[in-house]
């Protein structure tokens, strides 16, 4: 069964309200790297955020990071999933 549309937009638009990521990165990294000043280059390790519908039966799960040094911020897009087949990662594997 797929998501209705009305919570798939909803739990999209948690994502737009967002300010804009400085570059978007594919949802499968746990790091990326990046110039960041004077030709260096980081990794920026991306953590996983996971928001509920209003039911709590789908979820929208992204990735995300911001840099210290530099301030730029990286955000994959959102996918949507079923709550009972995907919940959220917790303890170290969450980092």
């Amino acid at each position: 069964m797929d998501c209705p549309a009305e919570t798939a937009d909803a739990l999209r638009s948690l994502l737009s309200d967002q300010d804009p990521p400085d570059m978007v990165v594919p949802p499968v990294l746990a790091n990326v790297r990046h110039e960041c000043g004077e030709g260096r280059q980081r990794a920026l390790p991306l953590r996983e955020r996971y928001e509920y519908s209003e039911d709590r039966e789908w979820a929208i799960l992204w990735r995300e990071g911001t840099c210290r040094r530099c301030g730029m911020t990286m955000r994959s897009e959102g996918r949507i999933v079923r709550v009972s087949e995907r919940p959220p990662l917790t303890g170290r594997v969450a980092r």
